[in-house]
């Protein structure tokens, strides 16, 4: 089965790499493409043949996923094109605020979805090793949780981050460690695509997890697994799922 996918933010950094990795996955079409109207000018992604466009409605025949890295504000947009056309949306991107995401709860009723702050399949492992160590490590004084990414980016700390402070916090519910202090401290400069620490600090030892991305195909993959799944596991099912809904049923 090809599913046919619509990528939205055509000129960012995670849309670039986003059609890239489309353009070579056998088992995925590169329909059409989004942009704001200020950047329908690039030549190159005009040479790529297919609809360039910042009014996707007008293509609703060619596409079955729509697949949005961009900001808040333009997910809110790709949601409501998404209902009106009755696609599937896989979201990547993070920094809502409660209004925003409730719109995004509520879009679960009526489409497809898979929304997750963090598509590479390492972070969703983490967030395991997160609750084998919450559960199996005694005596947690401390937890910190450090977010490094680039300084280009808008929102701190990272939706990863505030994640990984929900799963802690999950967690710790269950332990004699339901206590403990967790704090997230969030740093923007160079160019680091994203690495997350955890630093468990037990008495008498410390357990530090990482995660590096090295590239940015990490979450590119992430994201167009889950359009595959929506298309062929979930088409006829409408909901909120995340990618651990995904990793779990592929």
């Amino acid at each position: 089965m090809t599913v046919k996918v619509a990528i939205g933010g055509a000129t960012g950094r995670m849309g670039s790499t986003l059609i890239e990795l489309a353009q070579i996955d056998k088992e995925v079409k590169l329909c059409a493409i989004t942009d704001t109207k200020d950047n329908l000018h690039d030549t190159q992604l005009q040479k790529l043949g297919i609809p360039f466009t910042d009014d996707l409605t007008k293509h609703f025949d060619v596409f079955d996923v729509f697949i949005d890295f961009t900001r808040p504000e333009g997910t809110m947009k790709a949601l409501d094109v998404c209902m009106q056309g009755e696609k599937s949306l896989v979201i990547g991107t993070t920094g809502f605020n409660s209004e925003e995401y409730t719109n995004i709860q509520k879009a679960g009723d009526k489409i497809p979805i898979v929304c997750s702050p963090n598509m590479s399949v390492g972070v969703n492992l983490l967030y395991v090793l997160i609750n084998e160590t919450v559960r199996n490590l005694q005596k947690i004084n401390d937890i910190k949780v450090i977010d490094k990414h680039h300084k280009h980016k808008v929102d701190a700390p990272s939706g990863t981050a505030l994640k990984i402070e929900e799963v802690l916090r999950h967690s710790l519910k269950e332990t004699p460690n339901k206590d403990t202090e967790v704090t997230v401290d969030s740093i923007r400069a160079g160019e680091d695509i994203g690495q997350h620490t955890i630093d468990f600090i037990a008495q008498d030892e410390k357990i530090t997890l990482i995660h590096e991305a090295s590239s940015r195909h990490a979450f590119a993959r992430g994201a167009i697994l889950a359009a595959k799944w929506l298309a062929t596991k979930k088409t006829n099912n409408k909901g909120l799922f995340t990618m651990s809904d995904v990793l779990s049923d592929t």
